[in-house]
């Protein structure tokens, strides 16, 4: 049985295969709301602006991640704040 329904593992899938596969689709969720709400900000005109204190994100936090609502000064305060939060470089 797979994740997709009935039917087979693929080769090579062991016990903990379906559990991966839970955790891999937690983690495309999140990048996907991350997206969303990058959407959200670049309809709005906020893209590119700190979500704390209205600020420019420079071009390099904006390089390592696309997603980033908040510039530099920040980043350390938002990502504490959260239990769970796309990758950032």
């Amino acid at each position: 049985m797979t994740l997709l329904g009935p039917g087979p593992a693929p080769e090579g899938a062991g016990p903990g295969a379906p559990l991966e596969g839970i955790a891999a689709l937690e983690r495309i969720e999140v990048e996907l709301a991350g997206v969303e709400q990058a959407l959200v900000r670049l309809d709005a005109g906020t893209y590119g602006r700190c979500e704390v204190c209205a600020g420019p994100i420079s071009d390099d936090v904006l390089a390592a991640d696309p997603l980033t609502a908040v510039c530099s000064g920040h980043l350390e305060l938002h990502l504490g704040s959260r239990d769970v939060h796309r990758h950032v470089p």
